[in-house]
């Protein structure tokens, strides 16, 4: 596996949630969405936001792993669940499918690849200032997960 791509830090707005997924033609409440289906796709979202976005297939990508929960304290405590997924396909794979486009290959502007070892130092490099708040928070989480110091 390409160190280079093991690693996919979405930041919001991707891997939203669909409520409709769970209930199509309805518009249920919270409360009454059974919890089994929500969490199902709260992890599948984060898949099809990579896969739409990004332009890769589903099957060369993990199973996501629930890093924990960010709180932009920026965007008045807004919270966004972080996820490490891994990608079997080397960096120039990934270019190529994502220079060919998506169904939301709007949704971004350019893809930049970090070796996964430089993601440990992070704070440390100039793109750091650069980074949207939750970014900033999920580069936290996985190195923290990963035992990392951060």
């Amino acid at each position: 596996m390409d160190p280079e791509v093991s690693l996919l830090l979405q930041c919001p707005p991707g891997g939203l949630p669909e409520e409709q997924a769970l209930c199509p033609g309805d518009s249920p409440l919270h409360k009454d969405l059974p919890g089994e289906l929500v969490v199902h796709e709260l992890f599948s979202s984060v898949l099809q936001e990579i896969c739409d976005e990004v332009n890769l297939p589903l099957l060369t990508l993990s199973q996501p792993l629930l890093l924990g929960i960010a709180r932009n304290e920026t965007s008045a405590g807004r919270a966004s669940a972080e996820f490490y997924v891994q990608c079997s396909l080397t960096s120039e794979q990934v270019r190529k499918h994502y220079m060919s486009g998506g169904p939301e290959a709007h949704e971004s502007t350019r893809i930049i690849f970090v070796e996964a070892e430089s993601v440990r130092r992070f704070q440390e490099m100039d793109m750091w200032a650069e980074l949207c708040p939750s970014a900033k928070g999920a580069i936290f989480l996985y190195n923290r997960v990963r035992g990392s110091p951060t």
